[in-house]
């Protein structure tokens, strides 16, 4: 029977009735000894023998107990008397989401509004290991001035915490009130799993809560039918119907959140309520200036394809690169293409300065995308996001890494950093190094983890292996006679098997030609797909077709795994996946005279270099090489009247030539002897040319005499690899850089020589220049910041202050010379990325683009 007011129940005495439902009877009762008005909530005392209900209802008591948080109804208190137990909360004022709904749909901002609280509410619960698991518009309470409540934690179920809950209390686990084919809930706002009678962890509240925002944007139900089992049905097998269908107008982005949060399958709804509140929480901060977009939301669209169903890639002013695409997916139906774009952490920019690695990569299961990022002061580290949410975060302990790639069971990313192969787990903790690495083996070649625990890495010496739990290096295969590397392994999905690139001929940075292979772990033997004179990526074995980049194209081609076979003709997937300004700069150089600068400039659809002048003073650019082939580098002479530069005209290695800076007469070959060339200092005098030779000794310094019939000899020619040589002004010194001391510094040396050296950076450098008057050099340290050095070369010896940061440079990429500064040193012309920030860029459902 009711109680009637003036009862005392302990000390609380009842005021008046409130309501009543299938866990009990709620009571505005006062509470003397604090002065305030409480609710009680008494379990009928027909019920109160019933131990199953007397269980759930102490348990409510214990999971609400357990929670403080402003969208959870405060509990204050438990008691029992002789009509039964009680719990005693907060008193609120307002009305229950139901009767709000009974007047109809909300305004799309304002259901907006309380999905948000509604979300908070469920991720503080869930990461105190609690499932409220009976969500509905009942168990909602907006109060008057519009702050939401969650209600009646009565079929809460408390689970074992999660290790990332492990900061929080830990409750005592109770065993399920609900035993398998026994249906907890409320039929219209049960998950497909609770309908089964399946064990339901916390996505059942998400799909609930789908359900109840489905039933605020379109003031009915989302499931409702005649019956009860009915409804279950819809539940298990039917899509609710159209948000927009009765003119409600629901941005489609808010009907894709809705739509994700009733997936059937609770691995395709949202996987916490944290994400779903960010996610609203945008689209709350969007609404209040202007309509919805979908640019608020980047969630991740449904899985329904085969094994591979991601092609991802950053979206640049510089590159749009195709990353690793996810493998092992259970055959399903096809449904439609879904593209959408990932952004990296706020203030954090894509790292795209490799040529030849991938920097993004997915997870073998599709759920996580991995990065590498700069800022645009100089820092470097790999960011990851998991799909089912909206941020991105960064991986302290990744800096200076490079190449990176996934374990093949989704937890870790194994990276290069600092001459040593390290991992680190995605979900936290330190990164642990598994092995040393020799200077043979640069630091952007690639690598891949294998099911059965092998880790390939590419280098100058040929594929390296080691355990994935750490130990020595060892050769996995070794180099043809004609080959200058191996890069970017790619395993197959039994992790045996692996493609990899070869690079053909004598330069060390990757040879003239690419020849594809697909290989075996254990094995010398090797199989040739095929050979190319393109820059080629191999992306993965996926839907019977192997997948690679080829020039600007993704390119599938249909594939025999069993025979390593290729067959039939390659499609392309996506045209034009590099996205460029107008004309992006490569190498930079201001003439002696000042007047102009020199430019290598990629043609986007060639996927070549020519070299282009820019006039410094009308900001005029005009192309001065126009063959087919590669020109790379370009040096200007001491008068600024001819420039040499570097071409590819055989189809070879890139030889030497000069021409008139004016562009008039025809080219000269200076330097063709079978080996790729840069040139990179013309000496004051001019009667000396210093110049990079690339060979599979690494990179050497060479000179060519101007003056004579004297032909190139080395100047610096070590087992390590040296580079960006540049005459001091006098020609006494040339200054360049060197990894003799396992990672690149800036020494002088005296020249012509012979002599000792200086070592002028003590924290890594490279790219050295001189001021006119040979009295500063200045160079880039690691994290592209301007350095410069006062020096003194005058006397028999070399003397040098210590190095002063100038400023950061904003470089665009870290290959070859992108900076140059003015005869004073006064001021710098700089190649620098035309965006801060770029998205990565994701399709769904790529097979479909083979039928286009």
């Amino acid at each position: 029977m009711p109680i009637p007011p003036g009862s005392q129940l302990g000390p609380y005495t009842i005021t008046s009735a409130l309501g009543a439902g299938g866990m009990g009877e709620v009571y505005r009762a006062r509470d003397g000894r604090l002065g305030r008005d409480v609710a009680v909530k008494v379990l009928p005392a027909s019920s109160s023998t019933d131990a199953d209900r007397l269980q759930r209802f102490e348990q409510e008591a214990r999971a609400a107990a357990a929670l403080n948080h402003p969208n959870i109804l405060a509990l204050y208190d438990i008691g029992r008397t002789e009509t039964g137990p009680y719990i005693v909360s907060e008193l609120l004022n307002g009305e229950t989401l139901r009767s709000a709904l009974d007047r109809g749909a909300m305004p799309v901002r304002k259901a907006i509004e309380y999905a948000v609280q509604i979300a908070r509410g469920l991720a503080a619960a869930h990461e105190r290991g609690i499932v409220h698991r009976d969500l509905k518009p009942e168990n909602v309470f907006v109060t008057s001035d519009g702050h939401v409540k969650i209600l009646d934690f009565g079929l809460a179920k408390l689970v074992d915490p999660e290790p990332a809950f492990a900061g929080g209390s830990m409750l005592p686990t109770t065993p399920p009130p609900t035993t398998p084919g026994v249906v907890l809930g409320t039929v219209g706002y049960m998950a497909p799993e609770q309908v089964r009678g399946l064990p339901a962890d916390h996505r059942a509240d998400i799909f609930a809560f789908g359900a109840l925002l489905y039933e605020m944007l379109a003031g009915r139900r989302a499931f409702r039918r005649d019956t009860p089992a009915e409804t279950m049905t819809a539940i298990l097998k039917e899509d609710p119907a159209d948000l927009s269908i009765g003119g409600a107008a629901v941005p489609a982005s808010v009907q894709r959140l809705v739509g994700r949060c009733l997936e059937k399958n609770p691995a395709a709804r949202f996987q916490s309520a944290g994400d779903l509140a960010f996610a609203l929480d945008t689209f709350s901060s969007s609404s209040s200036s202007g309509p919805i977009s979908m640019a608020t939301l980047a969630a991740a669209p449904r899985r329904r394809y085969g094994r591979l169903a991601w092609v991802i890639a950053p979206v640049s002013v510089i590159a749009l690169f195709v990353g690793w695409l996810i493998y092992m997916r259970p055959a399903a139906e096809e449904g439609r293409l879904l593209r959408f774009t990932i952004s990296t952490p706020e203030g954090w920019r894509p790292d795209l300065t490799s040529s030849v690695e991938i920097p993004i990569a997915v997870s073998p299961d599709g759920r996580f995308v991995a990065g590498r990022a700069r800022t645009d002061a100089g820092e470097q580290a790999l960011w990851v996001r998991a799909l089912d949410t909206l941020d991105s975060r960064i991986l302290p302990g990744t800096e200076e890494a490079s190449a990176f790639f996934w374990s093949p069971d989704n937890r870790s990313l194994a990276f290069v950093s600092n001459g040593k192969l390290r991992r680190i787990d995605v979900a936290g903790g330190p990164a642990t190094v598994l092995c040393d690495l020799p200077l043979a083996l640069p630091l952007a070649l690639g690598g891949a983890w294998s099911a059965a625990g092998v880790i390939v890495l590419g280098s100058t010496s040929g594929l390296q292996q080691v355990a994935s739990t750490g130990g020595t290096l060892t050769a996995a295969l070794a180099l043809a006679p004609d080959e200058a590397l191996h890069s970017l392994p790619v395993f197959f999905p039994d992790g045996e098997h692996f493609l990899f690139v070869a690079a053909i001929g004598a330069e060390v940075r990757g040879g003239s030609r690419r020849r594809v292979f697909a290989a075996r772990l254990g094995s010398q033997d090797r199989t040739l797909l095929f050979d190319t004179d393109r820059y080629v990526t191999p992306v993965g074995i996926a839907n019977g077709h192997l997948l690679f980049v080829r020039g600007n194209s993704l390119v599938a081609q249909p594939f025999d795994e069993t025979r390593m076979a290729l067959s039939g003709d390659a499609v392309s997937v996506i045209d034009r996946i590099q996205l460029m300004p107008d004309r992006p700069y490569g190498v930079v150089s201001i003439a002696p005279d000042e007047s102009r600068a020199v430019l290598a400039i990629m043609d986007a659809a060639r996927r070549t270099r020519d070299i282009w002048l820019f006039d410094l003073t009308r900001a005029i650019r005009t192309r001065f090489t126009f063959d087919a082939g590669e020109e790379r580098t370009a040096i200007w002479s001491p008068g600024s009247d001819r420039l040499v530069y570097n071409a590819q005209r055989k189809a070879t290695e890139r030889d030497l030539y000069v021409k008139a800076s004016n562009g008039s007469g025809t080219e000269t070959t200076l330097l063709a002897d079978g080996l790729s060339k840069d040139a990179m200092s013309w000496s004051q005098d001019g009667r000396f040319l210093l110049y990079r030779v690339s060979a599979k000794t690494r990179n050497d310094i060479w000179v060519q005499p101007l003056d004579g019939p004297s032909k190139p000899y080395p100047f610096i020619a070590t087992e390590f690899d040296e580079n960006y040589g540049r005459f001091s002004p006098d020609g006494r010194w040339v200054a360049y850089s060197s990894d003799a001391s396992g990672r690149l510094e800036v020494y002088v040396a005296p020249f012509p020589g012979p002599g000792g050296k200086w070592q002028l950076s003590t924290t890594g450098g490279s790219y050295p220049r001189w001021r006119q008057d040979g009295r500063v050099l200045f160079y880039l340290a690691p994290d592209n910041t301007m350095m410069s050095v006062a020096v003194d070369g005058t006397t028999s010896g070399f003397q040098s202050d210590a190095a002063r940061a100038l400023f950061h440079a904003p470089i665009a990429l870290q290959v070859g010379y992108q900076y140059a500064v003015t005869r004073d040193g006064q001021r710098f012309l700089l190649n620098t990325a035309a965006s801060s920030s770029a998205p990565v860029a994701v399709i769904d459902g790529w097979p479909r683009l083979l039928k286009k």
